[in-house]
């Protein structure tokens, strides 16, 4: 897939949308490669945020974004920019939430930027088909240390869970805090 990251993108502020609690430009491009290299059909993103990382994913695919935060929105609307009908946003509706209820499958890129609970990590193996993307956001990495926060706990939670059931696993660091697994049951 011929993609390129949208200028509007980098223009965020310019545009009037609050950068505050938002994903950096660098960490947009990321992402943005990572899912157009990835071609998906399907993408769930677990903390939607302001929107700048759905608006990435929207402009890197062809396909359904499904989209969720816990909290009240904060989503910006830059809809003049790029067609939105492709995202199906839930607001107040954790990644617990949604695995209670609902049985989506076939997610081949996820972008999480939440911290999950340790019974939600086998629900994104159960959803992926036997090749799929992760993008994590919030794995910091400071000299030879990787920081404690959310990131890093989802990434040990995701690649303990992939090694416990055979899955490949290749990753790239890259951005400011993002990392990218790519789990297979077959060799890369």
């Amino acid at each position: 897939m011929n993609k390129t990251f949208p200028p509007w993108i980098s223009k965020w502020t310019d545009l009037g949308l609050e950068t505050y609690q938002s994903i950096s430009t660098q960490d947009a491009k990321f992402i943005f490669d990572s899912c157009a290299e990835a071609n998906p059909k399907k993408i769930m993103e677990i903390g939607t945020g302001k929107g700048k990382s759905t608006y990435c994913l929207l402009a890197a695919s062809n396909c359904y974004v499904i989209t969720l935060d816990k909290s009240d929105s904060t989503f910006q609307d830059a809809s003049e920019h790029i067609d939105t009908k492709r995202m199906i946003k839930h607001e107040k509706t954790s990644s617990a939430d949604y695995f209670n209820l609902t049985v989506s499958r076939n997610i081949d890129f996820w972008f999480i930027d939440a911290t999950l609970f340790l019974w939600e990590i086998p629900h994104i193996f159960l959803r992926s088909p036997a090749k799929f993307t992760v993008v994590l956001h919030d794995y910091w990495v400071d000299g030879d240390t990787v920081r404690d926060e959310k990131g890093k706990q989802n990434y040990d939670a995701l690649k303990h869970f992939a090694l416990m059931n055979n899955y490949s696993i290749e990753e790239h660091y890259g951005a400011h805090c993002c990392i990218e697994l790519k789990f297979s049951h077959e060799p890369f």
